[in-house]
C-alpha cells in the first residue's frame, strides 16, 4: 500500500512538473509575442547608392554605326520571285531543320580563311569545316544556317556569280 501511494505521488509530481514546463514555455511565448512591433522601421524611399563601378568598354571591341547594324536590306534580284517562306520543319526532337550552302570546291587552310573572311564582311554568314581523310586534310566554306530553304536557295545564284564558286545545299548538322 505504501508503494502504492508512492507511485502515485511520483506520477502526480512528474505530471505537475510537466504541466509547469508548458505553461512556462507557452507564457514566454505570449509575452514575446506581445512585444514584436508590426512597424516597419524600412524607410518610404530609401537613399541607396550603388558601390559597384560600372563596366568599361574595352578599346578591343570594334563599334559599328547603330543604322548600319539594324538596317533591313532588301537586295532583291530582279527574276527571283519571292514566295512566302514555308514555315520551318522540325526533327523529331523538335528542333528546327537549319539549312546551308556550301561551297563545292575543296580549299586549302588559308584559301578558306581569307574566302570566309570576304564572306563575313561582304555582310554573310560563314564558317569552315575541317575535313580529315587519312592524310589529307580539306577545308570547305559554308554559308548560313538558315531555317528557310528559299532564302538560301535565292542567294545561291547571285553568289555564284559574284565569287565565281559552286554552291550546294546541304541540311545543316551543328
Amino acid at each position: 500500500m505504501i508503494l502504492r501511494s508512492l507511485k502515485f505521488r511520483l506520477t502526480y509530481i512528474f505530471i505537475t512538473i510537466a504541466i509547469g514546463i508548458i505553461a512556462i514555455f507557452f507564457g514566454n511565448e505570449i509575452r514575446m509575442a506581445k512585444e514584436i512591433s508590426d512597424r516597419s522601421i524600412i524607410p518610404i524611399s530609401p537613399d541607396i547608392k550603388s558601390t559597384i563601378s560600372s563596366p568599361t568598354r574595352s578599346e578591343l571591341v570594334i563599334s559599328t554605326e547603330t543604322e548600319e547594324t539594324f538596317r533591313l536590306q532588301n537586295k532583291q534580284s530582279d527574276k527571283v520571285s519571292l514566295a512566302p517562306p514555308k514555315n520551318p520543319s522540325m526533327t523529331s526532337e523538335g528542333i528546327p531543320v537549319a539549312w546551308v550552302l556550301k561551297i563545292k570546291k575543296t580549299l586549302g587552310r588559308i584559301d578558306a580563311i581569307n574566302l570566309s573572311k570576304k564572306l563575313l564582311s561582304d555582310g554573310h554568314r560563314a564558317f569552315i569545316r575541317e575535313l580529315n581523310d587519312g592524310d589529307v586534310t580539306s577545308y570547305y566554306v559554308y554559308l548560313g544556317p538558315n531555317i528557310i530553304q528559299q532564302t538560301l536557295l535565292n542567294k545561291k545564284k547571285s553568289l555564284t556569280e559574284k565569287y565565281s564558286l559552286d554552291f550546294q545545299l546541304m541540311m545543316f548538322e551543328p
